[in-house]
């Protein structure tokens, strides 16, 4: 998934820049470093992706899913 504020595609130059952090990724970013017991709003966030909450699918830079015109039926997290 592409986030609306983090680097991802080098076509197109950044939203953002330092210092500033957008809240959510900034706390995706601590989120990987700790544990998933103690980061109960991610797993919250991935249920709400699947579910199709617009207010959570609008935190994405995905614009099929922000059109409905895709849908995510799974998602896959790995610890490394």
């Amino acid at each position: 998934l592409n986030f609306r504020w983090k680097p991802g595609r080098i076509d197109r130059r950044p939203r953002q820049v330092a210092p500033h952090q957008p809240r959510f990724e900034w706390r995706m970013w601590f989120a990987a470093l700790g544990s998933v017991q103690h980061n109960a709003w991610l797993v919250s966030f991935v249920d709400k992706i699947l579910a199709g909450c617009p207010c959570v699918i609008d935190l994405l830079d995905e614009p099929e899913l922000i059109a409905k015109t895709k849908r995510i039926h799974m998602v896959r997290a790995q610890l490394y």
